[in-house]
């Protein structure tokens, strides 16, 4: 796979005796993969704006890289896919996009946030604008616990409606781990 302008990977290094830095593994990462539900491309410059996709509000700004579409008017709510890189705002409680890339279909949906509120009962919880139901999830880096608001998941499934029935439910565990070679 061949990394583009606006990709955000997470490199895996080791240091070595000489002080300098070897790569052991890069792994690719968007920050949310599925179904544009709208877009807001500014009126006086149609590459920027904002656009909500699946459930996540996106910011897109001049530095955000396209791919395979010219302008935020060209997407279609509710038919275009896309892939978003960048890195969540937290002031802003959406995505600082970094690249879009329009997909051609949406066999891949992914969503990465924070939990807002849960409902066990019904074992839903909701992620931006979006009904995540785990029901049949296969839970992963939970332990015995089960989804918390506040909690940083990573959800993978299928779209039905607007309300997404996961197949993977990932909690994200954030660390940086430093080991000399």
């Amino acid at each position: 796979n061949t990394l583009k302008i606006g990709d955000y990977v997470i490199i895996t290094a080791d240091i070595m005796n000489d002080g300098s830095r070897e790569a052991r593994k890069v792994d690719l990462e968007e920050a949310v993969e599925g179904l544009v539900f709208s877009t807001s491309p500014e009126s006086g410059d149609t590459r920027v704006g904002s656009l909500n996709v699946m459930g996540q509000d996106v910011t897109v700004s001049a530095n955000t890289s396209l791919d395979n579409f010219a302008s935020l008017d060209l997407l279609t709510a509710g038919t275009d896919c896309v892939e978003v890189y960048g890195l969540p705002n937290p002031i802003t409680s959406s995505v600082d996009a970094s690249r879009i890339e329009k997909k051609s279909d949406c066999s891949e949906i992914e969503v990465k946030g924070v939990i807002g509120s849960t409902d066990s009962d019904a074992q839903t919880f909701v992620l931006g604008g979006l009904t995540v139901d785990y029901s049949t999830a296969q839970l992963v880096n939970f332990g015995s616990d089960q989804p918390t608001a506040g909690l940083f998941v990573e959800a993978e499934a299928d779209l039905q409606a607007q309300r997404l029935q996961v197949d993977t439910l990932e909690a994200e565990i954030l660390r940086l781990e430093a080991r000399k070679v």
